[in-house]
């Protein structure tokens, strides 16, 4: 099966069947199989076909303990960890993706001379805009530094859970409940704002999705939040939402999304203040806790009086 995904893929970029054929069986099995998931994470880091098919061959075996990895190492650490953040705990390939990170952030950091590792701070107000490149070394660099070892730790472990770990419900139901004791809100509301605090890809889809809404249950949430003003609403390009936290706005290009600044501590995001445009050190934005932790953290800033600034954010 995992031989005829490979074909089938490879299918894609040639008319030689023959040759596809030749080529298909010299390959070598690959340990997880190429699905849409792989797929999907690449894509979202490469820009062209070639480096697309090269890096997830790469990084579909186990990684040899000298780099064959070119100058992808800040890619595929983004590849990685989007894999691993988004598999489901109880996926049964989490665990190849925590021992792939492992040997990743073994190789010394020479290996990336030429994927513009910078001196520059990973998070926060830089004082000038990094050489940018989707290539960036210092998503490497921010993988053997240990920026990630709580995510891939979590992911280690053998929890189970039924629903996914995006919805507080499930990842950290003593939190949902506090929120709603402290804040008088329904579980529905309580759940929304959760999302809101920590979450940069809180698109209306993806929380439809993660909490099993319907539209209108969504609508019930963000309408509870807005009436007890613990959210504004307005627009804002590629968000995705019609409400937000208040306060300062991080832009940034495709393929991350923009986000609040009140939640950038979770995430490698920098910026220079003068500009407001920011960017995620790794491709894809991936958080720098496991969820449970994500929300648990938001939560403790907030009830500790670390609130969102109150400001009207301004409609486009």
């Amino acid at each position: 099966m995992r031989r005829l995904r490979s074909y089938c893929w490879l299918r894609l970029f040639d008319s030689d069947v023959e040759a596809i054929k030749r080529i298909a069986a010299d390959l070598p099995q690959s340990s997880v199989p190429i699905d849409d998931a792989l797929l999907a994470a690449v894509d979202t880091c490469c820009r062209d076909a070639v480096t697309t098919v090269a890096l997830a061959w790469k990084l579909m075996v186990p990684l040899p303990k000298e780099s064959t990895l070119n100058n992808m190492h800040g890619l595929a650490t983004a590849v990685l960890l989007r894999l691993l953040i988004d598999a489901h705990p109880n996926n049964p390939h989490g665990e190849f993706y925590v021992a792939q990170l492992r040997r990743l952030a073994e190789y010394p950091i020479g290996v990336a001379h030429m994927e513009n590792v910078t001196e520059l701070p990973l998070q926060g107000v830089i004082p000038a805009s990094p050489p940018h490149s989707i290539h960036s070394g210092d998503a490497f660099r921010a993988l053997k530094e240990g920026l990630f070892d709580a995510v891939i730790t979590d992911a280690s472990s053998s929890n189970t859970m039924n629903g996914c770990v995006w919805d507080p419900r499930v990842s950290a139901t003593m939190v949902v409940d506090a929120v709603v004791d402290t804040l008088r809100l329904s579980t529905q509301a309580a759940t929304y704002f959760l999302q809101l605090l920590c979450l940069v890809n809180c698109t209306d889809a993806k929380v439809k999705t993660w909490n099993g809404w319907t539209k209108k249950e969504l609508d019930a949430a963000r309408a509870e939040l807005l009436q007890r003003e613990l959210v504004v609403e307005g627009k804002r390009a590629r968000s995705g939402r019609r409400v937000f936290l208040s306060g300062a706005w991080l832009d940034m290009a495709a393929p991350n999304l923009p986000m609040e600044e009140w939640k950038a501590p979770y995430y490698l995001v920098r910026w220079v203040r003068e500009s407001g445009k920011a960017e995620s050190v790794v491709s894809g934005c991936p958080p720098l806790l496991p969820p449970a932790d994500l929300f648990s953290n938001a939560w403790e800033r907030y009830a500790g009086g670390e609130v969102p600034s109150l400001e009207q954010i301004k409609v486009d």
